[in-house]
């Protein structure tokens, strides 16, 4: 029986694929740095890029927090208006 799907032949030849030498990774890590570099946010974007990533949180800690205050209120004016009925 034919398999459906034959496993693709390999795209660079043989010759050409090696394995790659320990004294070139520093030279491959500094290409990739070089190439990544300038899409990394700068200035104003940087500032946004931050606020952006940061702002979930601190909605999220403000509603929290305004919560918990709306609800010590709530509780010290329900208790101070029985102490109030009961005297």
């Amino acid at each position: 029986m034919q398999a459906v799907c034959d496993p693709p032949k390999a795209v660079v030849p043989e010759e050409e694929s090696v394995a790659i030498r320990k004294e070139d990774w520093p030279a491959i890590n500094k290409a990739i740095e070089d190439a990544i570099s300038p899409l990394q946010p700068r200035g104003w974007r940087k500032a946004l890029f931050l606020l952006r990533e940061w702002s979930v949180l601190g909605v999220t800690a403000t509603v929290i927090i305004g919560l918990l205050t709306l609800a010590t209120t709530l509780f010290f004016q329900a208790t101070t208006r029985i102490q109030k009925e009961a005297t």
